[in-house]
């Protein structure tokens, strides 16, 4: 797998990872209490896919997996970028002065 590549995709899944963790501990008041209604929604419509992407791509990086052609690292590259504002979506909705 080319160099920058890895890169890109290790400084995404640590993002990824962060954001996951962020909006669950703020979204839940540091575990006190439960999701309602709208975070709930949220970590379906949104935390659902990025963990999903974020283990597939840790799979990648295990099995040393190359993309081919062009087109995959098209695919990858959108599937990151989605991923990327769905996590920044999630960080954003953690209110941190409630």
């Amino acid at each position: 797998m080319i160099v920058w590549f890895r890169v890109m995709l290790s400084g995404w899944i640590l993002f990824c990872g962060f954001a996951v963790s962020w909006f669950l501990y703020g979204a839940t008041g540091h575990f006190r209490q439960g999701l309602d209604l709208m975070e709930a929604s949220l970590l379906l419509g949104a935390g659902i896919p990025v963990m999903l992407i974020f283990v597939l791509m840790i799979v990648f990086l295990i099995k040393k997996w190359e993309p081919v052609t062009g087109g995959d690292y098209v695919r990858i590259s959108v599937g990151l970028a989605l991923s990327f504002i769905l996590s920044a979506a999630m960080i954003d909705s953690v209110g941190t002065f409630k």
